[in-house]
């Protein structure tokens, strides 16, 4: 776990490790130093791989929470992680992820196949989300998004499935701010060029919800 840490990580693999709660490779959170007085984790992954990783709760490979920030980017590949929320990677309670030139594929969970956002902000450019499914009802086969902050900017998504839920590329619900700029391309097995399904659970207006 790295709590309250400043860490990068070069050209490391993680492979078959697992949790009983979340983030089966690594898990990054606050450390309550005093007090009322906590120290968030900033964390750089670079090159990485993580392979096979499983967690009970969420993200099979990495879980970001309370206020973490997390960088993955040069060709840091997730593929075969599972967990009941965000196959490879989870981020909630109002932590960051930029995601630069990643690959996510093959990942599983309940919801949010790739990737679980909730209550966190993300920008995600130059990656690619293949073959990721979501199981259950809810779905969000790449990606899950609730209640949180996206950008989007050339991305490829491909072959993602929800076998039982909404969003066979992405799920949105609760109240959102998401930027998807032109360039972005989605397609799912029916050769559908631009395939996304949005649930919306709380009212948007068009400044909130910009495509």
């Amino acid at each position: 776990a790295l709590l309250g840490a400043r860490a990068t990580v070069y050209a490391t693999r993680f492979e078959a490790c697992s949790s009983g709660k979340s983030g089966g490779a690594a898990f990054s959170g606050q450390y309550l130093t005093y007090p009322d007085v906590s120290r968030d984790s900033v964390v750089l992954w670079e090159g990485c791989t993580f392979e096979a990783n499983t967690a009970s709760q969420s993200g099979g490979a990495l879980a970001a929470e309370a206020q973490s920030v997390v960088t993955v980017r040069k060709n840091c590949i997730f593929t075969g992680n599972s967990a009941a929320k965000g196959g490879a990677l989870s981020v909630d309670t109002q932590s960051v992820v930029v995601l630069e030139d990643t690959t996510i594929v093959s990942n599983t969970a309940d919801e949010g196949g790739g990737m679980m956002l909730a209550n966190a902000s993300a920008v995600i450019q130059g990656s690619r989300l293949d073959g990721n499914t979501a199981q259950g009802p809810i779905g969000g086969a790449a990606l899950r998004v609730s209640a949180s902050t996206v950008e989007l900017f050339n991305n490829v998504f491909t072959n993602n499935v929800a076998e039982n839920g909404g969003g066979g590329a992405i799920l949105w619900d609760g109240k959102q701010s998401a930027t998807m700029a032109p360039i972005v391309h989605l397609s799912v097995p029916s050769d559908s060029t631009f395939f996304v399904t949005f649930t919306m659970t709380m009212p948007y207006t068009t400044s909130e919800f910009d495509i």
